[in-house]
């Protein structure tokens, strides 16, 4: 249930965005709450990229069981496809209620082991495509990160972490990677500045030689 709650609030939190640096506002000084604007910005940035690319994702997922369920003859095959593509924010989740629910609805309907093992073949083929192509693709462009660095990253997460890891895995990596990004971006252009403020030193200091 902790697991299942956690992008629930993570999303009532993006959505309650600027109510958050209002606060900041109110009880930070200018300097600590512009400081802390850049990192919640660059947070909010990243978990509503990742929650546009899940919901897309889901929706894919919603239409690929169901169409994976109507193959197999299933009479269910919308509502099973829906519940399992929607169960899907949580790794795992969707596709453990979904194939065991379909498996039973399978014995129920047709009373033989040939279509309940069909709906484990189509929720197989389903799953390695989310995992593969679907998820690294979409989720992983949403968050800026290449979809190889998505797989590694989300293998990574579930080994260490567990399903906890899997699910903040994308958004904290993708977050650390703009936050690294906009730091070199910020020292490179204090350089630039400084090399431009030299070589106007040098150019007046030429011009002021040349005068005398």
């Amino acid at each position: 249930l902790n697991v299942v709650m956690i992008p629930v609030i993570a999303f009532f939190i993006l959505m309650d965005y600027a109510s958050l640096l209002s606060v900041l506002d109110k009880y930070l000084g200018q300097d600590k709450y512009q400081g802390a604007r850049k990192y919640i910005t660059v947070s909010s940035e990243v978990m509503a990229g990742y929650f546009r690319g899940q919901f897309i994702v889901m929706a894919i997922l919603c239409v690929l069981y169901t169409i994976a369920l109507k193959i197999v003859g299933v009479d269910a095959a919308i509502l099973l496809g829906v519940l399992t593509g929607l169960l899907s924010i949580v790794p795992y989740l969707g596709f453990a209620v979904g194939i065991v629910l379909s498996v039973l609805f399978a014995l129920i309907q047709f009373h033989d082991i040939w279509h309940p093992i069909y709906v484990i073949m189509g929720y197989a083929a389903v799953q390695v495509l989310e995992s593969f192509i679907i998820t690294p693709r979409i989720v992983g462009h949403s968050v800026g990160l290449h979809p190889i660095a998505t797989i590694i990253l989300l293998l990574i997460g579930g080994s260490v972490f567990g399903l906890v890891g899997m699910i903040f895995a994308l958004p904290v990596s993708a977050m650390l990677f703009r936050l690294y990004r906009k730091r070199f971006e910020e020292k490179a252009r204090n350089v630039e500045k400084g090399e431009s403020q030299t070589y106007e030193v040098e150019i007046t200091e030429v011009d002021k030689a040349g005068d005398a």
